[in-house]
């Protein structure tokens, strides 16, 4: 995570004529094995651009996507 945090941060950075961080540090995973957990994940992946006011709706957000699991696969979000 470290090498394409690096390289992406160097070529933004040239394209922006920038300098300076651009990604948080540290890098977080973990294996999701209840169900419970995945629909919380789930949901925080799709919702954070409605949470931080990028999109009204989740689908909407052009990085997401909710608009495929809305449209193609009509899943319900989970409660």
């Amino acid at each position: 995570m470290n090498q394409i945090k690096g390289v992406s941060s160097r070529k933004i950075n040239a394209l922006l004529k920038q300098s300076g961080n651009l990604w948080q540090k540290g890098f977080h995973d973990f294996t999701i094995y209840e169900e419970k957990k995945f629909k919380e994940k789930f949901n925080y992946i799709h919702y954070n651009p409605v949470k931080w006011k990028l999109a009204e709706f989740a689908e909407d957000y052009p990085f997401s996507s909710a608009k495929y699991y809305k449209n193609m696969c009509n899943a319900v979000y989970y409660e």
